[in-house]
């Protein structure tokens, strides 16, 4: 029963260690320049803290047999553990980001082919048409380079364009109502106005996300944009900005 009661106190501590170093690295990291991982919307700060001190007990018991069954001293047993829970909770989780995740990539500067006429109205086919299209892979040339490349439209997360490659007269000249959101793509975060060029009982940001179309257009001033639905984590409808 001692050595129960041993056991106890000593998880015990431990998780409380471990849970309160998380709180105080997650208040320290922003402050190095280091950005932290956006949670999901469906998770809220009580929930994570709640499942994480779970998960600080089970840490502790998991290490009170394994420090009871080395033979070294106390500074020795402290040294192993401690590297043992830095490679499993440190290296591991970095590894595994790595590996399993696809949220990430590159950024740069692109050419895109838009073709000279479209279906549906006079004139170039615009960005978000190119976008919307079925066609999985589209051509595109990297600044900087001679031969275009071909890329899965899967894999982006945004594709930024000027205002002017994206006019249409169609919606000027009707003057459509705009919702103001802020689009979270993981840890990016892009503000702007949505069009709502739909019928008035299909007219709120939800009706927006789930009409047809791989990409949602986010105006914002003289860029559009084109953000890619699938990579979509949170959308906040905003207060609209008052003009004079």
């Amino acid at each position: 029963m001692s050595r129960f009661a041993s056991y106890l106190w000593r998880g015990l501590v431990c998780a409380v260690a471990y849970f309160v170093g998380t709180m105080v690295g997650a208040s320290v990291a922003p402050a190095l320049g280091a950005t932290l991982p956006a949670l999901p919307p469906s998770v809220g700060q009580g929930q994570l803290a709640i499942v994480s001190f779970l998960a600080s007990l089970t840490l502790g018991a998991g290490l009170g047999p394994l420090a009871s069954g080395l033979r070294a001293r106390f500074l020795g047993r402290f040294a192993a553990l401690a590297l043992l829970a830095y490679v499993c909770l440190g290296v591991n989780t970095a590894l595994e980001s790595a590996i399993f995740t696809t949220i990430g990539g590159s950024m740069g500067m692109i050419v895109l082919f838009l073709p000279a006429t479209a279906a549906s109205h006079a004139g170039a086919m615009r960005a978000e048409e190119w976008m919307n299209d079925p066609a999985p892979f589209f051509p595109f040339l990297p600044d900087g380079e001679g031969s275009p490349v071909i890329l899965n439209k899967q894999r982006i997360v945004v594709v930024t364009v000027a205002a002017s490659a994206d006019r249409d007269e169609t919606l000027d000249e009707v003057g459509a109502p705009m919702r103001r959101v802020l689009v979270e793509c993981g840890s990016l975060k892009l503000s702007g106005e949505l069009v709502v060029d739909m019928p008035a009982n299909h007219s709120r940001v939800l009706d927006l996300l789930n009409r047809p179309g791989a990409f949602l257009n986010v105006r914002d001033g003289d860029r559009h944009h084109l953000v890619a639905k699938g990579r979509i984590t949170r959308v906040s409808e905003l207060a609209p900005v008052t003009r004079a």
